[in-house]
């Protein structure tokens, strides 16, 4: 890999802090109680996260992990004491491959950290890579300035095209914050533009046809992401609230509704839940029933593909717990910054 230092590091920084990049990858069918104990049965229970030195401007690297905290190893080539500036895992639908961001390009590996290619050779920077979910595809963005744009790539790096074309700019920057989201069943791809001078959400098809514009607020609306059965969008309405949508746009409604500052949602893999940041990680239901705080000081959370456990950042550290809150336990023990915790979705040939 590149050794070669990044120096836009203002906007990377913010991901540790707010840690909404996690979420940005293929999503799955609803799963019905049995494919939740197929997915426990089959999970290789690991969790790739991101490890920066404890002071300084980023520089992160990133990690993987099993869920109990053993085997932990770095990803990519290289030194630990490396600045590759790394970020943006993305755990391939199987849970073999992830793809991620080294030096403002995307490269795919294996889990175990062999294999390691680079998809994108150009001088512009990239980063958000998100998986199609049948694994064959990876969307991405290619960024100039403030302005960005949308592609698709095949795995294996074949078949590069773009799919936004709007001289106003998809603002979709490198860092990850308007990252393209697959929608479960790969026909279509949910993304922010400020095209109209305002963040909205849209979404098109997979071929790059068909945008349309969701959301129509006066705020701004971000972070958009489909439910497992691809019937709901959750997003964050100006930076403070967690909404949800029908995926055409209608039916706009806050699920969080309250004066603190509500982020990061993720769905449960069975789509009866919502786990959010709000002075801590707290769990809601889909039709904004029964909010809960699970953990105090504690971000980024993000589901086991059983949906009994959820890992999230907390301290500087990566911690797990169960879904009720009980059970939490410090995985990493680090004197470093650990972050961004995302969960495998299926079997690794990580050994």
């Amino acid at each position: 890999m590149p050794r070669n230092r990044v120096q836009r590091l203002g906007a990377i920084g913010l991901i540790s802090a707010v840690g909404l990049v996690a979420t940005a990858g293929a999503a799955s069918a609803p799963a019905t109680g049995s494919q939740l104990a197929a997915n426990s049965a089959r999970a290789s229970s690991q969790i790739a996260f991101i490890s920066e030195p404890p002071a300084g401007g980023y520089c992160g690297l990133v990690y993987v992990m099993n869920a109990d905290g053993s085997r932990r190893h770095r990803l990519a080539d290289g030194p630990a004491d490396e600045c590759a500036q790394e970020w943006g895992p993305a755990w391939a639908p199987d849970g073999r491959t992830i793809a991620f961001v080294g030096n403002s390009k995307i490269y795919v590996t294996n889990a175990n950290g062999s294999g390691q290619r680079r998809l994108t050779h150009t001088a512009a920077s990239e980063g958000s890579p998100a998986w199609s979910p049948d694994g064959r595809r990876i969307a991405f963005t290619r960024y100039r300035q403030s302005t960005g744009e949308i592609y698709i790539v095949n795995a294996d790096g074949t078949g590069q095209r773009r799919l936004t074309r709007n001289g106003a700019g998809n603002f979709a920057p490198v860092w990850g914050y308007f990252a393209p989201v697959w929608s479960p069943d790969g026909q279509r791809i949910a993304f922010v533009s400020r095209r109209d001078g305002n963040l909205e959400v849209y979404v098109m098809n997979a071929d790059g046809s068909r945008e349309r514009r969701l959301t129509h607020n006066a705020v701004r609306d971000e972070y958009p992401l489909w439910s497992p059965d691809g019937r709901r969008i959750a997003y964050v309405n100006n930076l403070r609230q967690v909404y949800v949508m029908n995926a055409d746009g209608s039916g706009q409604r806050s699920l969080t509704g309250n004066a603190a500052r509500s982020v990061a949602p993720a769905w449960s893999p069975d789509g009866q839940r919502i786990a959010f940041v709000n002075d801590g990680v707290n769990v809601i239901n889909a039709d904004g029933s029964g909010q809960r705080r699970l953990s105090q000081d504690g971000a980024q959370p993000s589901w086991s593909p059983d949906g009994q456990k959820i890992a999230f950042a907390k301290n500087s550290d990566i911690y797990v717990m169960n879904a009720d809150g009980s059970g939490q336990r410090n995985l990493t023990r680090s004197n470093r910054r650990e972050s961004s915790p995302l969960w495998s979705p299926g079997r690794s040939s990580a050994g």
